[in-house]
């Protein structure tokens, strides 16, 4: 008997990941010297040369660089391209910062039961009804359930949604302060 599992219908492409040599055109991934990231829809995109004259190196960099503006954009609101918030996360690293420990950058993480119990407060529902939706992949307009699996531009964790809403954030950060600033040297422990 044929193999009769429904096949997922390919994901359409929303952007392109570039190897570019040092005038920006596309090129072999071993002669890119800078790496880019386009979305098709808006043809706006982020751009990033690593500094190192190592050639393992700077394609995992601009690898691991196209990777993350990839995060970044299908994490996005929608209705925007996502382009302003990657570039926003390349000027941090750049920086020397992984992520906005602030709130909601990207790469956000959280306390699942502190977050399940902010929503509680905010929507006044019991916590026993909202933990159980922090496992869930949304969509983000609508928050309406999508399978684990869909990775898809347009969905997010639950939590990252419900992260964005001015009432849960600011419950949420008197439940699990946020920390500000320099962070001690180890050596002060």
């Amino acid at each position: 008997m044929a193999d009769q599992t429904p096949k997922k219908a390919p994901r359409k492409a929303i952007a392109k990941r570039l190897w570019l040599d040092a005038q920006g055109v596309e090129c072999d991934e071993e002669k890119a010297t800078q790496g880019g990231y386009d979305s098709l829809a808006s043809k706006r995109g982020v751009r990033f040369t690593p500094v190192t004259t190592d050639p393992a190196t700077r394609m995992y960099a601009i690898f691991g660089f196209q990777t993350l503006s990839g995060n970044e954009v299908n994490s996005a609101p929608d209705g925007t391209d996502g382009i302003d918030q990657a570039q926003a996360r390349l000027d941090l690293l750049k920086s020397g910062q992984w992520v906005d420990r602030s709130g909601g950058g990207g790469g956000i993480r959280f306390d699942k039961d502190k977050l399940a119990e902010a929503i509680a407060q905010v929507t006044k529902r019991p916590i026993a009804d909202v933990r159980p939706k922090l496992e869930w992949r949304v969509n983000a307009a609508t928050g309406a359930q999508v399978p684990d699996d869909d990775k898809s531009a347009g969905t997010c964790l639950y939590g990252t949604r419900a992260l964005k809403i001015p009432a849960v954030k600011a419950a949420y950060e008197k439940l699990v302060p946020q920390e500000k600033g320099e962070v001690p040297d180890v050596k002060s422990l």
